[in-house]
């Protein structure tokens, strides 16, 4: 499977600063497929958070929302 490059980069660079990957992956899971590849450079405890439907719906609408009124 072949990834968008922004995307995965995105995600690279959000695991050297694990603060940040939640707010890479909510942007990925709201634009593009790439949610599992985030989910997979998370620690377990916040994989389970964040692959919860649920989280993940509300989180991907906010940051859509903080995106479009920057």
């Amino acid at each position: 499977m072949h990834y968008p490059v922004f995307g995965s980069l995105q995600c690279l660079a959000a695991y050297s600063r694990i603060k940040r990957i939640e707010q890479i992956c909510h942007i990925t899971f709201a634009l593009s497929s790439l949610a599992h590849t985030c989910l997979s450079l998370l620690r377990p405890q916040q994989r389970k958070v964040l692959s919860s439907p649920q989280y993940r719906k509300e989180r991907a609408r906010q940051t859509c929302r903080q995106i479009v009124h920057k």
